[in-house]
């Protein structure tokens, strides 16, 4: 293309070399951030260009290649209209447009994702030379068989379970929940009759500025917008029009699908219903009637379904992607231009950045009015969208006129035309939100401009700002602000919500300001236009102060006690509650709805937490927790308390970091947190946004005495000695935490200081009095909800009690904490890790700081804190030593690897039943097996790894050196005879795998299970350089040839059976094993190679001899790609099942090995387990049968001989002899 077209021999705009924006980040930055927008596998829309694609192909991993091509292509899309494309004629530079829009059907089309990495390559490589070679077929093929479907409403449906799970192998989590329970909204299909098609049409006409219908058609305008902006352009990129030709914009990149939606629990879903009910019946005698009489039932049908069918555009994945870069490299000034005024764009907290005001104003009976534009992004003119961009994003205008000149054209299901949309905005676009809420930000403020002239200066003004569409205008000049906004709202939306007025007295302020009534829903202190008639006669003999009055605005209930607690009871019902037991639908697939409950479902959680009250969250949510406990009891199999205890349910709800399932559980003090944060940020950033307009000191004034600190009088004191030293002492790792990692008790006491426990003291309880008083004041009135004072003060209260508590702290306890509160994060890219500390803010004052910036994460700094107390607490009160090795052994690196995996390929998939074994032996629950019913599955795992540990040994091996195979690296499995003993005993030593590195280092590994974290380091030393001396090698050497010797006399004189002759024989052989070995490191030295010792405990972990050797083996053998930053274009790890959960090839290897831990576990203890049933009841061969009366659990026993595990002696777990009993013995149990 760059030799057809002569404005490229300047340079393109978007270029990795040299361009730069504004901001100074390079164009790779621009498009690497692009390449991490939206959830995979989103809607595509029409095209043959895929949304994952784009992203990929725009990414850093796909390399420097890909994205410049990306770069060009955006490049010509952003410039000005080439002067060799000439409208209806065909030249070679349409040509190679065409090349290019149809190059990935070339490539790839028709080629699944069932392939590996490799066979994906080759057969790609492939069809590109048969394109190159004119041989055409492969690809036309695919293209003449891509025929749009014909979605029905009704014939079979797939099942939710299935597709949930299909998604959620995907990484689509939401996408996977919302696949489970049934939606408020159902897709519409294409109607079976002509005359159906046209009704859709004449709806869709209804709602859209098409051609010659409603609205207005500006296209000549725009365009003559346009090509002033092209003229006065001095470079080929500060035009307006875009650089592709006409023919590729209207048939390319434009069109946009139309997807009707429909509300499945109200009246709409019955006249839908209805109307695909008649197109059946249409689709039959449509033929024999005139066209006049099919235009008048069309007409009909359409006035009918009309209001019960939602549009929703979904745009081609071309144009989503050029929005996307024009959002990302306007991001700053779009923030600039909102801030205040709209929050429907490119700044964060929006919905409860308004929602928290709407409470505020209730709670201090200031009066607001919220409203909705009826038919908002279809229905905005672009005349007044492009005043208000000229105002104020005078940066987005060409973008604006790039992608709106033209208009779009419109098809519904099946891919059938509907028409030419002329005007408005597509509501699915990614730059509409920004186009939209500029032109209402704008309105906006010349309203406000006309209020301000109206009143005067230094008259406090109403506060407006809005969401998308939905505006909202808060103080005592709302009616009057309401009153001047030059654009209408939908009156059945408008709602004046007064709680400090009676509903004589607000009908009486209509008055004054001249608003008509009728055109407003009005809620107030004795009122609501909301209630039934019941309710309303009830208020008309004056108990209406007792109803629940309110509103509900972006989702935030806003109202008296009542109404909250009935928003909060619903949310959990509706919302969480349906999710929960919508899970089962999932049946055995445990690891995905593990994945769900996780990520999902613990959010919604999280979110109804953030907004309702924490006494009434815990009380509502109650039956709710008890349902997520038994979906965790459930996918463990262990489905009673009996079994699951609460002491075993609070550590699985604890974070995967702390050894749970990361489940977690919102407790009252820490939804109080929760609350505290959201509100905190919400008025902080309202706060500062305001204060830069004129006569919003009123407000302004109000959020600062509800965010006023009880303890700033201590600010200003001096901080305590040590404090400033954040993080200090701290016994952080990678990737995990470090517990009781200090020298000795004098290093402990070093982090705790008198001083500062004495301050934090003084604020915990200075806070608490301050709650007190606040709770008296407000129990004055009980039929008002909880303020957002109170909120506040609530969740500073906890978070500086914790603080309090922390600060007491001393010794191996508070290195505890700290470590479970600090995260050392490895960032590609960076020499050095990144301590992540999380430390609870000192004061209300320290809290609100950081909640009013961008990515605070206080929610989790301050609550990661009640999930360490409970841990450190179930340490110190632990029974046993083994239970504290368990506690510690879950720290470990790698031990929730199998929680915490997209199970997105075969090796990263646990059974559900295997996966049930893995949290009970997690928790040391009872193991349930048929063997050993009642025994801890913990301790029974332990002793069979003593005594027996091949199976699963070469289940791990096999996994990570499938891991390291992945990396592109050259594996071998048990190098026999390479590596020789170098001290003369004339052994071999075969580690269990050899690894070749890029550069020629060969990493020799052996993999062992280490079941005691006390002997893991003796056990990595003596794997590692051996044990004993060559001394006693030598005495056990000859031993055993004067034990063979007299094994053999006797056996010929007949005095020792066979059996007792190969049991002699072996433990002489076992001697010889014990008296010496030198270890595998000097031996795979001589032999050029680095010895690595992969130290596993049973449930995945890695275990540490030194800070850094449970990494060794990663840091050598993973991919390279892993350090590579984010920025750079070295080659990075690829596998088909690579998730955002296993970006990297270190975390893929991490969730393989804990898998196969699992799995072989599993495996393991079960055939164990059967084997020793087959003892008990005597069982010799299959086909032999034992009739019984009664099925036994655990055989009594009978005879020490034949077993060597008393099933009573849930302390001393030991298996049986595997050895089969002589002909003289029975091994059968007596009646």
């Amino acid at each position: 293309m760059a030799t057809k077209d002569a404005r490229w021999q300047s340079g393109f705009r978007y270029d990795r070399f040299s361009q730069e924006d504004e901001d100074g980040d390079s164009h790779t930055t621009l498009f690497e951030k692009v390449s991490r927008m939206g959830e995979p596998g989103s809607s595509q829309g029409i095209g043959l260009w895929s949304d994952d694609f784009f992203k990929q192909a725009a990414s850093c991993r796909a390399g420097a290649r890909s994205q410049e091509a990306l770069m060009k292509i955006a490049s010509v899309v952003n410039s000005k209209r080439a002067p060799n494309l000439v409208s209806g004629e065909i030249g070679d530079l349409d040509l190679c447009h065409a090349l290019v829009v149809v190059w990935p059907l070339i490539a790839f089309g028709g080629l699944g994702p069932q392939q590996g990495v490799g066979s994906m390559a080759r057969r790609v490589k492939r069809r590109i030379d048969e394109f190159f070679r004119g041989e055409w077929a492969p690809w036309l093929d695919v293209l003449e068989a891509d025929e749009p479907r014909h979605a029905r409403r009704r014939g079979a449906q797939p099942d939710p379970g299935e597709v949930a799970t299909k998604l959620a192998r995907l990484g689509a989590l939401g996408r996977s929940n919302a696949a489970l329970h049934k939606q408020e909204v159902e897709v519409c299909g294409l109607p079976p009759s002509k005359t159906g098609l046209l009704a859709l049409r004449k709806s869709f006409g209804k709602r859209h500025q098409t051609e010659g219908g409603i609205g207005e058609d500006y296209r000549a305008e725009l365009r003559s917008e346009a090509r002033k902006l092209e003229e006065a352009a001095n470079s080929e990129y500060s035009g307006a029009c875009a650089g592709w030709p006409e023919w590729l914009l209207d048939w390319v990149v434009h069109p946009h699908l139309v997807v009707y939606l429909t509300k499945v629990k109200d009246g709409a879903a019955e006249k839908v219903k209805h109307f695909y009910e008649r197109c059946d019946w249409l689709a039959t005698v449509e033929d024999s009637m005139t066209q006049e009489e099919l235009e008048v039932i069309a007409e009909r049908m359409a006035e009918e379904v009309g209001g019960s069918l939602r549009p929703i555009m979904v745009p081609t994945p071309l144009l989503r992607f050029m929005q996307r870069i024009d959002m990302q490299l306007y991001h700053q000034k779009v923030r600039t231009a909102f801030d205040g005024w709209q929050y429907c764009a490119c700044l964060p907290g929006g919905t409860e950045c308004l929602g928290w005001i709407a409470r505020l104003c209730w709670d201090n009976q200031i009066p607001f009015c919220i409203g909705d534009i009826p038919n908002g992004f279809p229905g905005c003119k672009h005349s007044e969208v492009l005043a208000a961009l000229k105002a104020l994003l005078p940066c987005m205008v060409p973008t604006f006129l790039r992608w709106s000149e033209r208009g779009y054209r419109a098809y519904g299901p099946g891919h059938k035309l509907i028409d030419l949309v002329v005007g408005g905005h597509a509501q699915g676009d990614v730059l509409i939100p920004i186009f939209f809420g500029c032109w209402m930000a704008y309105v906006m403020q010349q309203t406000s401009e006309n209020v301000r002239e109206l009143l005067g200066k230094g008259k406090d003004l109403a506060a407006a700002a809005g969401y998308a569409d939905d505006g909202a205008t808060f103080g005592h000049g709302c009616l009057l602000w309401r009153k001047c906004f030059r654009a209408d709202f939908a009156k059945k939306d408008n709602q004046y919500v007064d709680s400090g007025r009676t509903l004589e007295e607000c009908v009486q302020h209509f008055v004054e300001v001249g608003m008509v009534r009728a055109d407003y829903r009005i809620i107030c202190s004795n009122w609501s236009d909301d209630w039934s008639e019941e309710e309303k006669e009830l208020a008309r003999k004056g108990g209406g102060a007792a109803l629940p009055r309110g509103v509900k605005y972006l989702g935030m209930p806003c109202g008296n006690r009542a109404y909250v607690t009935a928003a909060v009871e619903r949310a959990a019902a509706r919302g969480a509650a349906e999710d929960v037991h919508a899970l089962r639908k999932m049946g055995n697939n445990s690891q995905e709805k593990m994945l769900n409950l996780k990520h999902c479902i613990s959010s919604k959680l999280a979110h109804i937490a953030r907004w309702g009250p924490a006494c009434q969250y815990e009380e509502v949510t109650a039956s709710l927790q008890r349902a997520i406990e038994e979906t965790i009891r459930d996918v463990a199999k262990a489905p009673s308390e009996e079994l699951f205890p609460a002491a075993a349910m609070e550590l699985a709800r604890l974070p995967t970091s702390m050894g749970g399932l990361g489940v977690g559980k919102l407790t009252r003090d820490s939804a109080a947190v929760a609350g505290m944060c959201s509100a905190a940020s919400a008025l902080a950033r309202m706060g500062k946004a305001w204060a830069k307009r004129d006569g919003l000191g009123w407000i302004c004034k109000l959020i600062e005495e509800t965010l006023s600190d009880p303890a700033q009088a201590l600010n200003g004191e001096e901080p305590a000695d040590g404090e400033g030293a954040e993080g200090e002492g701290r016994a952080a790792v990678e990737d995990g935490v470090a517990v009781g990692g200090g020298d000795g008790e004098e290093e402990c006491e070093g982090a705790w200081s008198a001083e500062a426990e004495q301050r934090a003291r003084v604020v915990a309880d200075t806070m608490t009095a301050a709650r007190v008083e606040q709770q008296a004041m407000e129990a004055a009135r009980p039929l008002e909800a909880q303020s957002v004072r109170l909120t506040i003060l609530l969740g500073a209260e906890v978070a500086t009690q914790w603080r309090a508590k922390l600060e007491a702290m001393r010794g191996e306890e508070r290195v505890q904490v700290d470590g479970l509160v600090t995260t050392v994060i490895q960032v590609p890219g960076e020499a050095e890790p990144r301590v992540v500390t999380r430390d609870i803010p000192e004061t209300l004052s320290d809290m609100v700081e950081q909640a009013g910036k961008d990515n605070n994460h206080l929610q989790k700094k301050v609550n990661v804190h009640e999930a360490a107390f409970t841990w450190v607490r179930r340490y110190k009160t632990s029974k046993s030593q083994s239970e504290r090795r368990r506690l510690q052994d879950l720290l470990l690196p790698g031990s929730s690897a199998v929680f915490t995996a997209v199970p997105s390929s075969p090796r990263m998939r646990v059974g559900h039943e295997a996966y049930a074994f893995t949290i009970r032996q997690r928790f040391s629950l009872p193991a349930l097996l048929c063997a050993w019913h009642h025994a801890p599955a913990d301790e029974l795992v332990q002793q069979m790894t003593h005594h027996y540990k091949v199976r699963r040994h070469d289940g791990v091996v096999d996994a990570v050196l499938l891991a390291a195979l992945d990396s592109d690296l050259v594996v071998c499995r048990e190098v026999a005879k390479h590596f020789q003993c170098p001290y003369g005993s004339g052994e071999a030593i075969t580690p269990d795998g050899a690894i070749v590195l890029a550069d020629g280092t060969v990493v020799a590994l052996d993999v062992t299970v280490i079941g005691n974290s006390d002997v893991a380091k003796e056990q990595i030393r003596r794997k590692t350089v051996g044990w004993g001396s060559l001394g006693a090698l030598e005495r056990a050497l000859r031993a055993r040839a004067d034990t063979w010797e007299r094994v053999r006399r006797a056996e010929e004189d007949g005095t020792m059976s066979r059996r007792e002759a190969e049991e002699e024989r072996q433990k002489a052989a076992t001697l010889v094993q014990q008296a010496w070995s030198g270890g595998y490191k000097r031996a795979c030295e001589v032999g050029g190679a680095i010895f690595v010792v992969m130290a596993l405990t049973p449930y995945g972990g890695w275990h540490r001899e030194r800070k850094d050797s449970a990494e060794s083996w990663t840091r050598r053998t993973t991919h390279t790609g892993d350090d590579v930053g984010y920025y750079e274009f070295d080659q990075r790890f690829e596998h088909p099942g690579r998730t955002w959960a296993s970006a990297t090839h270190r975390a893929f290897s991490f969730a393989c090995v804990g898998a196969a831990m699992a799995n072989e576990t599993w495996k393991f203890v079960q055939a164990k387990s059967k084997q020793a049933m087959k003892q008990v009841l005597g069982i010799r061969d299959e086909k032999t049968r034992m009739k019984v009366t009664l099925p036994l659990a655990v055989a009594p026993i009978t005879q020490d001989d034949d077993m060597r595990w008393n099933p009573n002696d849930l302390t001393r777990i030991r298996l049986w002899d595997p050895t089969p009993p002589t002909p003289s013995g029975d091994s059968r149990p007596s009646a």
